[in-house]
């Protein structure tokens, strides 16, 4: 998720949206998140994809109300999304739709907000806020000076 924080920081705050530098730091991120994924699969759920699920289930019941297991399949599109996105970065994302991007950014924010806020805990939980700030001031900051140029 820091790496996604850095990215997008550097993105809103240069308004640059495609450049090598920021496609290679991108793939670096979705790879990360892609081991992330695959260790945790492994780690806390035995590689038992049925476990993952079920536990994901009790998870958000306690959070949210709700037993639903499928966050575990968000999971998995987060990081295809993100890896879409690095290759897109690579091949001049600047030359597709902005509702595109658009989507893109607020699905890849949205989904590291619930990792790293709601379902995270302790000193993760308050990191994971902050940067959550910190992207939105920026998008923002970035929405401002490009409505008012």
């Amino acid at each position: 998720m820091a790496l996604l924080a850095v990215g997008y920081a550097v993105q809103f705050r240069s308004g640059v949206r495609n450049s090598k530098r920021l496609a290679a730091f991108w793939s670096i991120g979705a790879a990360f998140a892609t081991y992330h994924t695959w260790t945790a699969l492994d780690a806390f759920h035995g590689g038992s994809l049925a476990e993952a699920i079920e536990s994901t289930a009790r998870r958000t019941e306690g959070l949210l109300g709700l037993r639903v297991g499928a966050g575990v399949y968000v999971n998995y599109a987060f990081v295809a999304v993100w890896w879409l996105d690095a290759i897109w970065r690579w091949n001049g994302r600047a030359s597709g739709p902005r509702w595109l991007e658009i989507a893109i950014d607020l699905f890849l924010i949205g989904i590291s907000f619930f990792g790293a806020v709601v379902f995270a805990t302790g000193p993760i939980r308050y990191a994971g806020a902050v940067a959550i700030a910190v992207w939105v001031c920026l998008a923002t900051q970035r929405w401002r000076a490009q409505q008012d140029g």
